[in-house]
Formats: C-alpha cells, structure tokens, sequence
C-alpha cells in the first residue's frame, strides 16, 4: 500500500479508527510529533513532542515507516501523513543510512512480535492457506444458528453446545474461510464421531461420510461456477473417542482396531487428494491421553479395578500416534503435518491458570458454570471455550514455524 501525497494535496490512509497519528512539519527547523489516541468516543488526548531538525531528520522516516507498518499489520492506526517538503530538511547520507538501518530494525522487530502481520505475510507468499476444510468429531463442528437450534429442539434435557471451537478461532486467527463438516455433539450418552463406524459403530458421521459431503460440496460448486480455492489446508481432528473406545479391547484387538482406523483415515485423505488438483496439504494432531479427561474417572476409573483399561488407554493413544507417524512419513501425494495436540494438553493443563481443571462447566454447582473460560473442561470429554482459543494459538504457532 502507498501514500503519496505532494505540496498542495493532503491524501489520506486510513487503516484502522483505533487513533490517528499527525506527523506535521510546524518550521525548517523544529517538528511536531503529535500523538492522538481515541480514549472513548467523543474524547481525544494529544500529546506533543517538540524535536529539533537534526534528530527529525533521523527519525522521521523511521517513524512514518514504522507507524504506516504498524497500523497495517496490526490494526492500530490511521495515518494522515502531511507533505513534507524535501529542500526544508536536508538528509545527509550518514543520517539517511541510519534511519534506512533503523527502519529495518524496526521491521525485523515488528515481524518478530506482531503476529498479524508473519500471518499476513505468510499469506501473501502462499505459505498460509486462504481456506480451511475441516473433518473431525463433535470438537470441531462450527454449527450454524439453524443447526444449534434443531439440536436444542431434539430434547430439552440436551446440554449446550460449545459457544466457539478451536476450528473457528483458527479460521478467525488465519482470517482464512472455514467449511466444517464435523458434526455437531450428539445427543448424551451416545459416542461422538471416529474414523470409521466399520470399526466402531456410532450414531454419528464418520470420515468417510464427512468426504462424501465435501465431495458433494465441490462439485455442487464447480456446477455454480465457483471455482477451487487452490490454497486450501484440509484438517482432521480425530482420535479422543477412537482411543475411547479401543481402550476397552484386549492388546491384540486395539492394535487391530487402531491400524485399521488409520488404514481408513488415509483411504479418505487419497479420496480427497483424488478430487483436489493440487498436492493437498493436511493438518493432523496426535492422539492425547484420554485417562487424564475427567470422564475417564467418573465412568471408567472405578470398574478399572486392575487398572488394566487404563494401561490399555495409555497404550493405545501410544499406538495410535505411532502408525500416524509412519503413514505420515510415507504419504507421497501431498503433505501431512502432526500437530503433537498431546503434548499441548498436558502443557495447557499445567499452566492454564484454570480455577477448576477437575470439573467440567456444564456441571458446576448444579448447573452451567457463569465463567466457562476459567474451566478446562467444557463437558466430561471436551474442552472449554477458552481451551479451544489457547488450542487455535498453538496450532498458528505450529503452521508459522
């Protein structure tokens, strides 16, 4: 973006309305650098700094680039630059070096510490995806207004659904376009979505028909005339109920069920890739130990007298992270990156400043809890709204390394 603006014009750029800044020359040989920021509407505080020529002359340009970058990236400002008339302030070239050296500094730190604009320019240079098609259990639906409202019609003994995931917060964060097909969570009592209902049967989609909706999706599109956003990351977020239910299978069985589970989860990414034009890009996080949620001890701990379901548990997610490394490192169609979500849950749950890390909000004090983002938990098996945000940040940090 540039700002010209010559000896008789006053143009202006605006960014953003948070303040404005005023870089106004006042005489040859002193400048005025004043400071407006927007306090409240309809109240405005100005603060002013009197420079002589000589250190104008060096932090001028530094100043005005910075600010223009600034605002750009972050969403700070709106810059009205005033004319600045190059024969009233001579640079020498030492001075010229050093704000030229200052700007990039500047730059550099900036780029280092806003991360609005590493994922702008991640953006520009195509680094970041431009849309993100999600496929996953209940923890990554973003259901509309209409289908939040059909799944409180079904029963009023329902429990509310999680106000944000962590699929929105990572769109939001991206500012990429989101298409979720992961349904929303279903009805109580009843097991969210795995890999494969062959394997284990639920009352939920599963990835194969989530892909079948995608597919039906595009091609609905392509006949609308919209064509592919070729800068795409597909995401499947499975594992929590699949580790779930394994646990309660003997070693050999688990292997079985776990193997044939990722057998079918990249059977549906080579589907994907099959109906996409270009290498796909694939996001995958590895399975979390599913013992330290708290529905593992309200429901499994105290028939889990030998403690074998738990080494099981334990084993299992083992398993499973496994055989995801191994086909991951084996996929030739594309890229397939693991986000390690295990070692993220045990670092949020240590350092989370939670006030309950035990109980879930849906049950506090008898009822919804008044502050869900000071609770981990969200139910006895999904995370709280706060948690998904934290879990939205990690994933960016992994996609800008």
């Amino acid at each position: 973006m540039a700002i010209n603006a010559s000896a008789a014009s006053f143009q202006e750029a605006e960014i953003c309305a948070s303040c404005i800044l005023f870089l106004q020359e006042t005489r040859p040989h002193a400048t005025y650098f004043t400071y407006i920021p927007a306090i409240a509407p309809g109240t405005i505080v100005s603060v002013t700094v009197t420079v002589s020529a000589s250190v104008y002359g060096l932090l001028y340009p530094s100043a005005r680039f910075l600010a223009f970058l600034y605002g750009y990236c972050c969403d700070r400002y709106t810059l009205y630059p005033h004319t600045l008339s190059r024969n009233s302030l001579p640079m020498k070239a030492r001075t010229r070096f050093y704000s030229s050296a200052l700007s990039v500094v500047l730059l550099f730190l900036i780029y280092l510490f806003c991360g609005s604009l590493r994922i702008r320019y991640r953006k520009v240079i195509g680094q970041l995806p431009d849309r993100i098609v999600i496929f996953g259990d209940e923890s990554s639906a973003i259901p509309s207004a209409a289908e939040v409202g059909a799944h409180r019609r079904r029963s009023s003994s329902e429990p509310p659904t999680i106000p944000t995931t962590w699929a929105s917060n990572l769109c939001q964060s991206l500012h990429a376009s989101c298409d979720s097909f992961a349904p929303i969570a279903p009805s109580r009592g009843f097991v969210g979505s795995v890999v494969d209902n062959i394997v284990f049967n639920t009352t939920s989609p599963d990835l194969r028909d989530q892909v079948d909706r995608w597919i039906e999706f595009e091609t609905e599109a392509r006949k609308s005339g919209h064509e592919a956003e070729r800068s795409s990351l597909f995401a499947l977020f499975f594992g929590t109920n699949d580790v779930w239910e394994f646990s309660y299978l003997g070693r050999a069985d688990a292997i079985s069920a776990v193997e044939a589970s990722l057998d079918s989860m990249f059977e549906q990414i080579g589907r994907v890739a099959s109906h996409w034009a270009d290498p796909i890009q694939v996001l995958v996080p590895t399975a979390i130990d599913v013992t330290m949620l708290p529905a593992w001890s309200k429901y499994r701990l105290k028939n889990d007298t030998t403690g074998a379901e738990l080494r099981n548990a334990i084993f299992v997610a083992q398993k499973w992270n496994e055989g995801l490394m191994k086909r991951a490192a084996r996929w030739k169609a594309g890229t397939v990156m693991l986000w390690d979500a295990g070692h993220w849950f045990i670092d949020t749950l240590r350092t989370g400043r939670w006030q309950d890390v035990r109980q879930p909000c849906l049950e506090a004090h008898s009822g919804m809890c008044k502050h869900p983002e000071t609770y981990l938990m969200w139910d006895d098996l999904h995370l709280g709204p706060r948690a998904h945000e934290i879990m939205a940040k990690s994933v960016v940090k992994y996609l800008l390394v």
